[in-house]
């Protein structure tokens, strides 16, 4: 029986007695007819059903995916508001229903007998559009994906919402609009809310939003404990829903999050009590946004957008699939990954000899780092020449040269100017809604205007820290203070992305622009001896990338000292032909991640072999660029022991040529390893047969398993790197016969990413 290809997040059958049974999103509209009347809505009830979404063949727990009709997966179980506000003191819902017997379980025959809440705002018109770029940016630049779309396509409704009869003058004045956006290709829904106020009877106080609000099944938050994480990238750590918003950052203060994770009090028959099952996007703190035509904040108030996506399976890989992908789609700067050098000396000669270095052997940017030197607040007229000339050498090497800059968090800078708390005590952060941030957003946009900088790094950007000053220019007091600090530190981004800079930032605001975070490295892990530091960052890009792309999060390679441990933490004074440095070359190339490499040069002048080992690895790189950066599967994890292996991944054939590239590092340096590894091309594309080759030898055709699956055989030497690709193969190739079903064989002595010029 033939077997039909599945795509990474819409799963076919694999026998044509199960082919109807299909992963399908869950229908927003669905939702919202479950939160409505039917007298509100213009969506037909027949599109109820699709609350249920059938599980794909052993991927779900029960296994009912094998069986269409006892299959599926419930998301919700019961109606909830579109949204939650208190307003000048008066808590509403934003639409919703009332009358459901049993909070354990949503039975659609039920909806018709359902209710507008009293005192509730009420449904007043809708309307539908595209979606629109809320920064610039264009497909292709620095090697970035340029079969994405942006803006991406899809489809927004915006709901309006007016008062309920009897609410107070002012509010009566209030339109609260719920805007969603669908996008192709993926299982999510965008939200926001406006809150507009005409003003006719007085400006209106939003003291708190809630701009999302589900009640989930327990089979959609996860059946066993898990911890709240609304301050990183999920609501949970098990189950099918993943929730996020834009002002999710990386604090492990759970108080700055977003996403909440927590009881619902009105279900008191679910079967595992009350406990985690009502899932809210929130404003952590306000937004006491005060709004009318005499409004400290202007008339209207737009929230953040939160990101619901909805997984098929329990499998951590294919989940990952899924989040990668939202942020491809959302946030498609982050498929824009340059090699750079951290340079670490910002005089003109410096600058220049670095340019020279990165232009031999084919780097394409310079971030001047932390300590080069670099003030990117001067007014200095000599200054600002200065740097601009040398941004003009470097664009006339082919190279982009940005800068480090250190914005808010941990930063004083006077009274006036710093956070503070109710009792005046300096909180954390220079405030970024001062009069103060007038003059430095003012400061760094003339610099990077004048000198013509084409990347900055923001470090210390907004990360939460709120402000009980009454004197600062753009915030009330401390109530508004996180909302108004985030959106002018994202107003920054924005001009950064008008102007076409690569954005780095140590906080995953992907959703409003930057390119770049951190993969999740400990900062003293880089005082440790090299070797030591070269598994600890295997494990961060293993561990990084089952919820983000190569090229989304930066790691690091200490060329000189950075805190402490010199000399053993450095690749200098070990030298540049030594085996830890070229090691750090072949894994950061060989898994698609650009870290900084933080120093002065990228090879010695006096040793020509050390010039051309990095240009080796930067040909590897350029040749392979797209199946590098391309979706990764996970196989085994450093460990210190034996080998341990990635897989990228490209299922869309007119990208590349590499469907797929196995990836396997044997650090060891005191034995040769023999050994088989299971290679899955399930996510490849690839189907009955593949041609594979290793470090670029003879090919070798192969048939897949039913499960399709390779079986390589690894031969490695020690502290060594080993690749395969695995390709379409041609039309005249030989199909594989039945010795070559299961296992690859190569040839012992091929050569390995290691070679004469280097010392282990």
């Amino acid at each position: 029986m033939p077997r039909l290809r599945p795509t990474p997040y819409h799963r076919i059958g694999s026998s044509s007695r199960h082919r109807r049974c299909r992963m399908l999103p869950l229908s927003r509209a669905a939702i919202m007819a479950c939160r409505h009347s039917p007298s509100q809505t213009a969506w037909p009830r027949e599109r109820l059903p699709s609350h249920r979404v059938a599980l794909g063949r052993s991927r779900s727990r029960s296994g009912f995916g094998s069986n269409c009709d006892a299959g599926g997966a419930n998301f919700l179980r019961a109606t909830s508001p579109e949204a939650e506000m208190r307003l000048d003191g008066v808590n509403y819902s934003i639409g919703g229903l009332v009358g459901q017997r049993d909070f354990a379980f949503l039975n659609v025959s039920e909806l018709p007998e359902l209710t507008s809440p009293a005192g509730a705002f009420r449904y007043s018109a809708h309307r539908t559009g595209a979606p629109t770029a809320r920064y610039k940016w264009a497909p292709g630049v620095r090697h970035s994906d340029a079969s994405l779309s942006w803006p991406p396509r899809g489809l927004t409704l915006s709901v309006d919402f007016v008062a309920p009869e009897g609410a107070p003058a002012a509010h009566r004045d209030v339109v609260v609009t719920v805007v969603y956006a669908l996008y192709r290709g993926l299982p999510l829904y965008e939200k926001h809310v406006a809150v507009t106020c005409s003003g006719r009877g007085g400006s209106v106080v939003l003291e708190s939003l809630a701009t999302d609000v589900l009640r989930l099944t327990n089979e959609a938050t996860g059946y066993w404990p898990h911890a709240e994480r609304g301050h990183i990238t999920g609501a949970s750590t098990s189950g099918r829903v993943h929730m996020a918003s834009e002002m999710t950052r990386g604090t492990k203060d759970p108080s700055r999050g977003t996403t909440r994770l927590g009881p619902d009090e009105s279900c008191t028959t679910c079967t595992q009590g009350n406990g985690a099952l009502l899932l809210r996007s929130v404003y952590p703190r306000g937004p006491a946004a005060q709004l009318g035509p005499a409004g400290f904040h202007g008339r209207s108030f737009a929230s953040f957008r939160t990101y619901v996506l909805l997984h098929d399976s329990d499998e951590a890989e294919r989940q990952g699939l899924a989040l990668r992908r939202m942020y491809r789609t959302l946030a498609p700067q982050v498929t824009e990954n340059p090699t750079f050098l951290h340079l670490t000396d910002a005089t003109e000669a410096g600058i220049r000899r670095a340019v020279d270095q990165c232009a031999a052997v084919g780097f394409e940017m310079i971030i001047l780092s932390f300590g080069s030197g670099l003030d990117m607040e001067s007014t200095d007229p000599a200054y600002v020449r200065s740097v601009a000339a040398s941004v003009e050498y470097a664009h006339s090497r082919g190279i982009e040269l940005g800068g480090y800059n250190l914005m808010a968090s941990s930063r004083r800078v006077g009274h006036a100017g710093d956070c503070v708390n109710a009792s005046g005590a300096w909180n954390g952060a220079a405030c970024l809604a001062s009069s103060w941030s007038d003059g430095y957003f003012r400061r760094v946009k003339d610099f990077i205007e004048a000198t013509g900088l084409d990347a900055i790094e923001t470090d210390g950007p907004y990360e939460g820290q709120s402000c009980a000053s009454k004197e600062h220019a753009h915030h009330r007091g401390e109530e508004d203070s996180a909302w108004t600090q985030y959106e002018r530190n994202m107003e920054f981004y924005a001009w950064c992305k008008e102007r076409g800079m690569y954005v780095h930032a140590p906080d995953p605001y992907y959703f409003r622009g930057i390119n770049k975070d951190g993969m999740g490295y400990v900062e003293t892990n880089w005082n440790l001896p090299l070797w030591e530091q070269i598994t600890l960052a295997r494990q961060n890009i293993y561990d990084g990338t089952w919820v983000k792309a190569p090229s989304q999060g930066w790691m690091f390679v200490p060329l000189v000292k950075y805190h402490g441990g010199w000399p053993q933490c450095c690749v200098e004074p070990a030298g540049f032909l030594h085996g830890e440095w070229e090691f750090y070359l072949s894994m950061y190339f060989a898994t698609g991640v650009s870290p900084c490499y933080r120093g002065t040069r990228l090879y010695d002048d006096e040793e020509p072999a050390s010039e051309a080992l990095v240009q080796r690895y930067v040909a590897f790189n350029n040749k392979y660029r797209t199946i590098l950066h391309a979706d990764m599967v996970h196989l085994k994890r450093a460990d210190g022991n034996g080998i341990d292996a990635l897989l990228h991944v490209e299922p869309v054939a007119a990208k590349c040529r590499e469907r797929a590239m196995l990836v396997v590092f044997h650090q060891s340096r005191a034995a040769a390893i023999n050994t088989t590894l299971r290679v899955p091309l399930y996510y490849s594309g690839l189907d009955d047969v593949a041609s594979v080759s290793r470090m670029g030898g003879e090919a070798t055709t192969v048939r897949l398993r039913r499960d399709f699956s390779v079986t390589v055989r690894v031969e490695m030497a020690p502290a060594s790197v080993a690749w395969w690709v695995f390709e379409s193969p041609p039309g005249s190739a030989k199909r594989a016969d039945a010795s070559q079903r299961s296992v690859i064989t190569h040839t012992p002595g091929l050569p390995g990413l290691f070679d004469a010029t280097t010392k282990t």
